[in-house]
């Protein structure tokens, strides 16, 4: 099997563990204007992957690869992945898979052509939070219905704000806090209720955002979902320097048999610690299966990765109107 890397803005880390184990080739490399391409050409070297530099807009045809790992600057992500796509080959993508709804319908109609012309073709985001240990252990205790029907769902997501690329201080770049970094929440909320987002308010600051811009350093957002469940997601880029970790990532599902939280990289049942089972490869888990399983499964799917997408950008487009409620459609287009 070959890959390919686009871009050192993101998660490339996630895929690699999995192309070291597999024996997976990575023939080309490729970044976009504004990234640096040493520290992906570092963090391969450090693996023992020997690569070669192509020009991002060249490399699907110089090489055909199987699967492309993209995580190029946000704004462009979606372009290489319809370019992918429409070759059949398999995208691994960061999110949020599109900045603007133009760009996720137009990458939602390469997915289906690509269904309808390649067998076994995958499609996937880069949520990676969902496969370490804790939130592994949330999801199979939800599973078992060991809190009941959930009603309540509270996200945090808490991070430095650290020194960050140029391209973030443009929200036309980055595409916003809420599709930035919010979206894992939302993932988080799908993933384990199992129920679509169905409107969203939300409200969002540049404050003390330390000279970056169009860079909004926190967000609040309130959730209806179709099974009549209620969220709310915080998100901050405010977290101290001298924080003992760069993120502060929290969850807590009340249902109507039983609580269960996420909090300081544990999970608690009722209050009560609970045993961690062993985290998931991401990576692994696009590779495995079809699309079907996995959709099937509430896996890695590519009908995930476009419906927390959505109900990010309605987020922000909620946020950018001072808190005007706005529905999520999900019609034809996913």
């Amino acid at each position: 099997m070959k890959a390919v890397i686009i871009g050192s803005s993101g998660h490339y880390g996630y895929a690699l563990p999995s192309i070291t184990a597999r024996g997976i080739t990575v023939p080309g490399i490729a970044v976009t204007e504004g990234e640096d391409i040493d520290r992906l050409k570092s963090a391969l070297a450090g693996r023992g992957i020997e690569t070669a530099e192509y020009p991002a807009d060249e490399i699907f045809d110089a090489v055909a690869p199987d699967v492309a790992v993209i995580n190029t600057i946000f704004s462009r992500s979606c372009d290489y992945a319809c370019a992918a796509l429409e070759r059949g080959i398999s995208v691994f993508l960061e999110k949020p898979a599109a900045t603007e709804f133009a760009g996720l319908d137009r990458l939602i109609s390469a997915w289906k052509r690509a269904k309808d012309e390649y067998s076994g073709i995958r499609l996937g985001g880069m949520f990676g939070i969902r496969y370490e240990a804790p939130f592994v252990t949330a999801e199979r205790l939800v599973r078992e219905g060991r809190i009941g029907r959930i009603i309540l769902v509270n996200g945090q997501k808490s991070y430095k704000m650290g020194t960050r690329p140029p391209f973030y201080s443009d929200r036309a770049l980055y595409g916003g806090l809420i599709p930035w970094v919010s979206i894992h929440a939302i993932d988080w909320i799908s993933h384990l209720t199992g129920s679509r987002v169905a409107d969203v308010s939300a409200l969002h600051s540049r404050a003390a955002n330390r000279g970056n811009g169009t860079m909004e350093s926190a967000a609040v957002m309130r959730f209806s979902l179709e099974d009549g469940a209620i969220a709310t997601v915080t998100t901050d880029m405010l977290r101290p320097e001298n924080s003992p970790t760069h993120g502060d990532d929290r969850l807590r599902l009340m249902g109507d048999g039983g609580w269960l939280e996420v909090t300081g990289g544990k999970a608690f049942l009722n209050g009560n610690e609970v045993p961690l089972d062993p985290p998931r490869d991401i990576f692994a888990d696009l590779l495995d299966g079809t699309d079907e399983e996995a959709e099937a499964n509430r896996r890695l799917s590519a009908r995930n990765l476009f419906e927390s997408t959505r109900a990010a950008l309605c987020a922000r487009e909620s946020a950018d109107r001072d808190g005007e409620p706005v529905n999520v459609i999900y019609d034809s287009k996913g």
